[in-house]
Parts: C-alpha cells; structure tokens; sequence
C-alpha cells in the first residue's frame, strides 16, 4: 500500500451524521422540566438500581411527524440519564407505548413508571427450562433432512 496513510472510518463510516435539533431540543426539555420537580419535591431517582422503565406518550404532530416508539423511547432514555438513574445500561426492560399521537393532542407529555427489577431465580429458571426444551423439540417436528452430499 505505499507510503499512504491510512484513514479510520468511526461508527459512522466516516460520514458526518447530523444532530436532529427536535430530538436535542426534546432532551433538554425533559431535562429541565425533571430538574425543576425534583428541587420542589418530586420522587427520588432510582440512582445505581437496575430499572424497568416504562414511558407513556401522548405527542401532538402540529410542527412535525409522527415518531416511532423506539426512537421516543432512546432519547427519553438518554434525556433521563443521571437524573433518574446513572446509565441507562443499567436499565433492565424499556418498554414505551403511544397513547396518542396526531396534530390535535390536547395534552402533550408522558408519563415514566419506575420500578426496581428484581431477579426471581424460580421463575427464570422456569423460562430457562422452557426455552431449552423448545429448542430440543423444534427439529423433532419436521420433516427437514440434511444434504446427503458428499464433500472432498
């Protein structure tokens, strides 16, 4: 390869990725409006607990496009971040759901439940079982054969 330089591409693949000023003003919305609650009063965050969140939507479309749950539910995720819990890695399920979503949503917002996941080894222990006996039983109800072939 010569004398040139190698170029190391990022996540991106060397494309500039452009910040989605909704989302970004989004976030900081969040972050005000949580800050202000919890200097007046509000809940304690559930700091270094291992969390299922679940977040309720109700967005007007008026000044933009309906959104999909997936994308609502990462940037309110990264929005909550050292407020409500230290990272959001350490959240165990996140589930968000669109209660309403057009331009003529008269009340915009959502609503968060917290809750402190608990491991209950009898019942993941259950699903384990389950899970392994399916997997023994799937290719006993086929009629799938493998290639018969010869290989060099």
């Amino acid at each position: 390869m010569g004398d040139r330089p190698r170029r190391r591409l990022g996540r991106a693949g060397g494309r500039k990725v452009a910040t989605n000023l909704q989302v970004v003003n989004y976030q900081k919305a969040l972050r005000e409006e949580l800050t202000e609650r919890l200097e007046y009063g509000g809940t304690v965050p559930m700091l270094g607990l291992a969390l299922d969140l679940t977040i309720y939507y109700f967005r007007s479309t008026e000044r933009g496009h309906p959104a999909d749950v997936t994308n609502l539910n990462k940037s309110t995720e990264d929005a909550l971040q050292g407020i409500l819990f230290d990272n959001d890695r350490n959240n165990h399920k996140v589930t968000g759901e669109i209660i309403e979503q057009h331009p003529d949503v008269e009340h915009v917002g959502l609503i968060i439940v917290l809750e402190n996941y608990e491991f209950d080894p009898d019942k993941h222990e259950a699903l384990l079982d389950e899970m392994v006996q399916r997997k023994a039983t799937a290719f006993e109800n086929t009629d799938y054969q493998p290639p018969q072939e010869d290989y060099l």
